[in-house]
């Protein structure tokens, strides 16, 4: 979630403290009847985005992209907490920027850790939510599942910072799939700028579009 800022000022920092990233071949590869979603602009598609739940409650996202020579091959798995919060989570593979390998987790005590491409650290949980570098697009689902259900209070951030949402009216849209209702909404506190995304009737996350180019939008 925090990549708009750190991609900004790190991006020469991540490219040098890369290390070997995991392989292609080595990421998960996404089961039959995984939800999928697709990576397209009006050049045409980009890539693909995959999300299925595992038989111990975790979370698995794939993601695959090649953009003007910008590659990325990620994947993520997510331990929710009894609260929904993730206690864990890891992320392997990489980007046009190298590594993309992320690791966070919440010990016996109380405390979590995280490790980046481009910085570390630890705080007390407490009743905040852990804002990852990277990973695959799709997986931003959750916390803007976690953010509407805050309202307008909002969620504290690990490492640092507070995020919320601003939902705006319904619109109707025509897709492969027939006619939807969508709600196009703002986050604000994970960038520069208020980033949008789409909410579908149930405000659950539809899809992030912008610069013409639409993030795992399933029409």
């Amino acid at each position: 979630m925090r990549r708009p800022i750190l991609a900004v000022l790190l991006a020469a920092t991540a490219t040098l403290a890369s290390a070997a990233p995991t392989p292609k071949e080595q990421l998960l590869t996404p089961p039959a009847g995984a939800r999928h979603y697709t990576i397209s602009s009006s050049a045409g598609k980009h890539g693909d985005v995959w999300s299925w739940a595992l038989p111990d409650g975790q979370l698995a996202y794939r993601m695959s992209m090649s953009l003007r020579g910008w590659v990325t091959e990620d994947d993520q798995l997510v331990t929710p907490g009894a609260d929904g919060r993730p206690v864990k989570i890891a992320i392997r593979g990489f980007t046009d920027s190298g590594d993309a390998t992320e690791d966070f987790n919440v010990d016996a005590n109380g405390v979590a850790h995280w490790k980046t491409a481009v910085d570390s650290g630890s705080a007390p949980f407490a009743n905040k939510r852990y804002s990852t570098y990277g990973g695959p697009w799709l997986a931003g689902e959750k916390d803007v599942e976690a953010l509407v259900a805050a309202g307008d209070k909002g969620i504290d951030l690990l490492p640092s910072g507070h995020a919320s949402i601003s939902v705006g009216q319904s619109v109707q849209i025509d897709g492969a799939q027939g006619p939807k209702t969508l709600k196009l909404a703002f986050i604000k506190g994970l960038g520069f700028a208020p980033s949008p995304v789409w909410l579908d009737s149930d405000n659950r996350f539809f899809g992030k579009c912008g610069h013409d180019l639409a993030v795992a939008c399933r029409l």
